[in-house]
């Protein structure tokens, strides 16, 4: 697979990872300004992958 595409669909999962925004947004804002609506997004030149080490 291509490096081009491989940063394309992580950032698709990571702005769409619902689970993890939710839990980030929750557990660091007071408690009566918690955010309800949400979007997170992630432009895929902003991840670097390091295929040696099988990282990004």
């Amino acid at each position: 697979m291509k490096t081009d595409r491989i940063k394309d669909r992580l950032a698709e999962k990571l702005s769409n990872d619902y689970d993890t925004w939710h839990n980030v947004l929750n557990n660091t804002q007071p408690k009566d300004y918690v955010c309800n609506h949400w979007k997170a997004e992630i432009n895929p030149t902003d991840i670097e992958i390091d295929t040696l080490n099988r990282v990004f």
